[in-house]
């Protein structure tokens, strides 16, 4: 995310409000900084991790035999 006071070391919490967005459905954005997201990209940064150790796992699982 690109908020403009993520590096403020003097917030105890950020500012941000994000709310969806009036026109489009799958869209997020902070009413504070302008900053926006779309909820369908949550969470797909982990499942190529999940799939490459699940990987890993069995290839030195077949290598072990």
């Amino acid at each position: 995310m690109n908020c403009r006071f993520q590096n403020n070391r003097h917030l105890r919490q950020m500012p941000c409000n994000y709310v969806p967005h009036p026109h489009k459905q799958n869209i997020r954005y902070c009413t504070v900084c302008q900053d926006h997201y779309d909820i369908r990209d949550v969470g797909n940064e982990a499942t190529g991790g999940i799939i490459l150790t699940i990987l890993g796992i069995i290839i030195m699982l077949v290598l072990m035999l």
